[in-house]
Parts: C-alpha cells; sequence; structure tokens
C-alpha cells in the first residue's frame, strides 16, 4: 500500500476489541466471531505508516495458529511488528489480549511494565480481576519515538480517574510515563489511554514533554460517546490533519496526518 513522504506521517490507533464488532452499547457486547478483514479495508482507506493496536487477540501458548496483530499487518502489506501479551481476553476467552505495534517503517520496541492498581478491581458481576499486566511499548523509529499504550478502563472496575484512589493510579502511571518517554525527541503517544482528558489526568506529563492532542476535541472515539483514545504528540511535528472515524466496532479508528519537523 503507498504510504506517506519521508516527513509525513499518517499514524493511527484503533482498539480491534479482539476484531469484534459491537452489537450494542453494552459493556463488553461484541459479536461471536471476528471480522479482521473489515478492520483491514477501513484502515487500508487511510492510508497509514505505522497502526496502534490495544485489544489485539494473540494465540495462547500451546495453540497453533497466528496473532491478529501478524495476520492485520499481513492485509495491509506492512513488513515490521511488535506485539506484548497482556492478559486473558475479557472478550473471548480462549485468547490472550494483546497491544500491538504494525508499520511500514523499520524500527526497534521495548515493553516497559506499568503499575498495577493497589486497589482491588471487580466487574460490575462482582468477578475480581486478577490479572493486571500492562505495558508502555517504546517504538524508535530512528528521528522519533512512538508509543503505544493501553491503560486500565477504570470505569468498568466502577472507579475514575477523576477521583480516587483511580486518581492517585493516574499520578503513578504519569511518573513511569515522565521516566519512560523522551523529553529532547520528537514523540507520539498513541493509544487507549482510558480517560478522555490527558491534560487533567497527567498535567505534569503534558506540560514537561509539551504535548498537545491532536484528534478533534467534539469528536467521540468510542460509541458511547467517550473519548479514551488519543493521539498527542510533542513540538518535534506538526498536525495536519486529525480524524476519529465512526464504524461497527466498539471504539473508532482515530488518525492523525503529522509533519515531522
Amino acid at each position: 500500500m503507498t504510504t506517506g513522504s519521508k516527513d509525513n506521517l499518517i499514524i493511527a490507533t484503533w482498539n480491534l476489541s479482539g476484531g469484534r464488532f459491537a452489537r450494542s452499547k453494552g459493556t463488553f457486547d461484541y459479536e461471536s466471531c471476528e471480522d479482521l478483514d473489515y478492520f483491514a479495508y477501513e484502515l487500508i482507506k487511510i492510508k497509514p505508516d505505522i497502526v496502534c493496536l490495544p485489544e489485539t487477540h494473540l494465540i495462547k501458548e500451546g495453540d497453533s495458529g497466528r496473532s491478529m496483530t501478524a495476520r492485520l499487518a499481513e492485509k495491509l502489506n506492512f513488513a515490521n511488528i511488535y506485539e506484548a501479551p497482556l492478559h486473558t481476553s475479557h472478550i473471548d476467552s480462549q485468547y490472550m489480549l494483546g497491544l500491538g505495534i504494525i508499520s511500514a517503517r523499520a524500527f526497534t520496541a521495548r515493553n516497559v511494565p506499568l503499575p498495577q492498581p493497589d486497589f482491588p478491581l471487580f466487574f460490575a458481576n462482582g468477578r475480581q480481576a486478577t490479572d493486571h499486566t500492562r505495558w508502555l511499548l517504546l517504538a524508535d523509529f530512528g528521528q522519533f519515538i512512538l508509543s503505544a499504550v493501553h491503560n486500565w478502563p477504570m470505569e468498568v472496575f466502577q472507579y475514575s480517574y477523576d477521583r480516587e484512589p483511580g486518581m492517585s493510579y493516574g499520578r503513578s502511571l504519569e511518573q513511569v510515563y515522565l521516566k519512560a518517554l523522551p523529553a529532547d525527541k520528537p514523540l507520539v503517544i498513541a493509544g487507549d489511554l482510558n480517560f478522555d482528558d490527558t491534560q487533567s489526568v497527567m498535567p505534569h506529563l503534558c506540560r514537561q514533554l509539551n504535548l498537545s492532542e491532536a484528534l478533534p476535541p467534539e469528536k467521540a472515539t468510542r460509541n458511547v460517546g467517550t473519548r479514551p483514545d488519543h493521539i498527542v504528540y510533542n513540538q518535534g511535528f506538526h498536525c495536519i490533519e486529525a480524524d476519529a472515524i465512526q464504524g461497527m466496532s466498539e471504539h473508532y479508528l482515530c488518525y492523525a496526518k503529522l509533519n515531522l519537523l
């Protein structure tokens, strides 16, 4: 597929919900089968250079088959793939949930572990979430750094990043971000941050790294009208255009065309 010029990048993030369509606006209400062709078709239309992929599905150890990240990269003719396992999927327990990056450009990547909440997390049905694995992915493209992220969804567990104890947990996340992310290199953070206002939850990060939101503030990124998905960038880039495209999935396809300065 054709990608942007040397200095222009189209960076997308799409929480795939395991490649499932949303049946309704209800929590965890998904179709039973994936439709990866749909997601590939929609991505191809925007001609991305890099795609961040929260909530992919990975094959569990010992099973045969290829991960969703690898299969989607093949459909987009992307040769560069990185993915990290999180925990058993809430969408389909036969899979591991993953966080991935696929790209037309070569990169190296590593995982930075995110802190676990120091308070118990319970789903609405009373079941406790016992596996808290979350990563900050750092992808080095040479001229710039891309960080893909998928934070814990506090509202699923009847908490919020706007009040305690979620507020203090958000500050602990912020400290990890500040330590891991460069202040002296062009930077993009993209993914499902699971809060609407980055400036409110991570004010020190936004100020110290001089971060700006690419996505239009009036656009929702999820079918319930919230804005958990973000593409933020520092002064090493100029945003040319950005959008969140509503479709068949719970989360919307978000992208930004950025000029590398």
